[in-house]
């Protein structure tokens, strides 16, 4: 799989991070995460292999659970995504990844351009800075963190409602989120702010895997700043998310970001790259990871995925990580909190599923209002009702 520190572990040695809990039920979303709770909290052993899986036989009704714990240094997302996809019994799904292919010259050209950017970059990085805010306090994280998940939402009803309003899902999603933020600000009796910054990542593999061959596990990513604009009103919020999303991805400067991250933790003292990563991470309020997940449902020995979801350990001297995941239809939002900073994460949570909650609903009813007119219009005027009908 290109990585040579995984293809010299044994069989017998990968076998002993695989636990079986054949007695112990899980019946809900938030049971997986009160299970994960410890987990995170854990460091990682020098002696240890960087992953370990769970399998639950009895969760919910009538399914089965599988957690898979892996530390970063392992591989990105797309490095999990690629091992789910080619280790199902379908290996050839891989083929069916939303993922764009980038031609040889577009990326010598992203190189070049990106070896211009650095010092822009490096100044534009380190005077990056969030006031003091409900999500990003001066308290020192405490490494002490706790998940919550959100409940499904269905994939092609947020499709729908980003069409309406003729934006990506994306897009959508983050304004959902900085009507949520907004909401769990004014909660805290703070409101001084329009925008809160955020860093997330960006893929910098240019080639899609068409074979498990193929797939290279590691860390093929760079990251990006953006502010987030917050607000109570969604249709003045996405507008501006909008906006922000397109002067982003016109940017080259995301590699010169990979390439700064290369330097700093190559050539460097290590004491120097810590010292920056942490200055540099405490001044953002949060990190964001906004995931394709395989559209087909995937097949392990004959049983069929229905959803899945994931969770990123804020890094540093970050004390908030959010994720959406989207597989099989089914879209999940994700926050993991450090308690010294954020202590109730289910509450942000709420506010996100409030926010989707009435932007689908109201996007919903003016689509039963509209198909109402046109019943009622097709029944006053009857010379068009047979002409309309084959038009339906």
């Amino acid at each position: 799989m290109g990585d040579h520190y995984l293809e010299d572990i044994g069989v017998e040695k990968a076998l002993k991070c695989i636990f079986n809990h054949p007695d112990q039920r899980l019946y809900s979303d938030q049971d997986i995460c009160r299970f994960l709770d410890p987990k995170i909290n854990q460091r990682l052993q020098k002696d240890s292999l960087p992953w370990e899986m769970h399998y639950f036989e009895h969760f919910g009704q009538q399914e089965s659970a599988v957690v898979l714990i892996a530390h970063h240094s392992m591989g990105d997302g797309l490095s999990a995504q690629f091992m789910l996809l080619f280790s199902s019994d379908d290996g050839t799904k891989i083929k069916h990844y939303p993922m764009k292919t980038v031609g040889v010259m577009h990326q010598c050209l992203l190189f070049a351009l990106g070896c211009l950017l650095v010092p822009l970059v490096m100044i534009k990085t380190t005077l990056a800075y969030d006031r003091p805010n409900p999500l990003n306090t001066k308290v020192t994280v405490s490494g002490k963190r706790q998940n919550h998940v959100s409940k499904d939402y269905n994939l092609q009803k947020v499709k729908n409602v980003a069409k309406v309003h003729q934006v990506t899902i994306n897009d959508f999603v983050s304004s959902a989120l900085g009507v949520a933020i907004k909401k769990y600000f004014e909660s805290k009796h703070f409101n001084h702010t329009a925008h809160v910054t955020l860093v997330f990542p960006i893929n910098i593999r240019y080639s899609q895997p068409q074979s498990w061959q193929e797939v290279i596990i590691g860390n093929y990513f760079s990251c990006e700043l953006m502010q987030l604009p917050i607000g109570q009103d969604f249709k003045q919020v996405l507008p501006r998310v909008h906006k922000q999303m397109n002067i982003i991805k016109g940017s080259t400067q995301f590699y010169a970001m990979y390439l700064l991250s290369l330097i700093t933790g190559g050539l460097f003292p290590y004491r120097f790259a810590y010292w920056l990563l942490n200055r540099v991470s405490s001044r953002i309020t949060f990190q964001f990871s906004n995931v394709p997940g395989p559209i087909l449902p995937l097949i392990y020995h004959g049983k069929q995925s229905k959803r899945a979801w994931f969770f990123v350990n804020p890094a540093a001297q970050q004390g908030v990580s959010l994720t959406v995941y989207s597989h099989n239809g089914v879209v999940k939002f994700g926050a993991t909190t450090d308690l010294a900073r954020v202590k109730d994460p289910e509450v942000l949570v709420s506010y996100f599923e409030e926010s989707m909650d009435e932007m689908i609903g109201e996007q919903n009813e003016e689509i039963l209002k509209t198909n109402s007119t046109k019943s009622y219009e097709f029944v006053n005027n009857p010379e068009q009702i047979q002409h309309q009908s084959f038009d339906q």
